[in-house]
């Protein structure tokens, strides 16, 4: 497993994640003239399986979501505070649960947003809050439902969109958790993946096209929801649909200059969005065998080209250019 951050332009990192079987290892890189520099190591307390950087005042920290063995019904899943050098750390949440998968991390504002699996199939959406005397005063519950893995927090609320839905066979779909009340919007079938895309008019870019019988009905699309901010109702706009792509695994929009871009993956390729041009794709990567594991990790521009981290059966280094921006 990886995961990265750009935290600027000119010093992207990812920090990755080995387990040779005798050591668990998390480690830096930085980007310095197309390729990886390592940059420090420390070790792992198990399976890495979600980070993000968390500021908390002028200190910069790494916020480290362990899970359990893969296949594990027994093992406590971990959130971990840590520096960036990898030299400290301290726990700040553990849980145990019958499925130690992580699904969410991220920072919004002052708080951590999580998601997690709570049992086999139930997940836990919930808000840790910073304090003076603790490193989070308290963690408050948003929502538990059956299979909401994808997460995207806007100014209302939290959205959780799932591939599956309530029953056996019934289609996923996106719900919005606004204090305590819980409102449906509109998805074409279930959500594979989420995510903010911002700007004057911000719109949340969603994968729904996912179907249990994936080879007869599964498609690729990206979609956005966007508010009206008149009635407040969400609106569904359907933006592309992948050729013979059962759905769209992850989804990280982007701006260079005063133009918006979005990566999106597949099972087996990446593809770039230019938001101005009408969303045109362009097929950016493909893998050539089947393996089965694939990831990207988006970590900035440099001199025009968009640095993407790709572990495959090896870690490399993609650079797309964006054309004049």
């Amino acid at each position: 497993n990886f995961t990265g951050s750009g935290a600027n332009q000119s010093q992207d990192e990812l920090l990755t994640y080995s387990d040779t079987g005798n050591a668990k290892t998390l480690t830096r890189y930085r980007i310095e003239r197309g390729k990886f520099v390592k940059i420090s190591q420390g070790k792992a307390l198990s399976r890495l399986c979600a980070a993000t950087p968390y500021l908390s005042g002028n200190r910069k920290y790494l916020l480290l979501g362990y899970c359990g063995a893969y296949g594990s019904t027994s093992d406590p899943i971990l959130l971990v505070r840590s520096t960036i050098e990898l030299d400290e750390s301290q726990i700040v949440f553990q849980q145990n649960t019958e499925r130690p998968e992580i699904n969410h991390l991220s920072q919004v504002g002052a708080d951590v947003l999580i998601n997690y699996f709570s049992s086999k199939y139930e997940t836990n959406t919930e808000i840790f809050e910073p304090g003076n005397d603790v490193l989070f005063r308290t963690h408050r519950p948003i929502g538990k439902i059956r299979m909401g893995t994808s997460v995207v927090a806007v100014d209302e609320g939290v959205l959780i969109g799932r591939p599956y839905g309530d029953t056996l066979g019934q289609d996923g779909d996106v719900l919005l958790f606004e204090g305590s009340e819980k409102k449906l919007l509109p998805s074409y079938r279930g959500v594979s993946s989420m995510s903010l895309l911002p700007g004057n008019k911000p719109a949340v870019l969603i994968a729904d096209g996912w179907h249990q019988n994936y080879g007869s009905f599964a498609q690729g699309r990206l979609s956005q929801l966007r508010k009206n901010e008149a009635d407040k109702r969400y609106a569904l706009e359907l933006l592309d649909v992948l050729p013979n792509e059962p759905r769209i695994t992850k989804i990280v929009p982007f701006s260079h200059g005063n133009k918006d871009y979005v990566l999106a993956s597949s099972d087996k390729r990446i593809y770039l969005y230019s938001v101005a041009e009408d969303w045109k794709r362009q097929q950016v990567y493909e893998l050539k065998e089947e393996i089965p594991f694939f990831q990207f990790v988006f970590l900035g521009v440099q001199a025009g080209k968009a640095q993407v981290a790709v572990l495959a059966k090896a870690l490399q280094l993609l650079e797309v250019p964006l054309g004049n921006s």
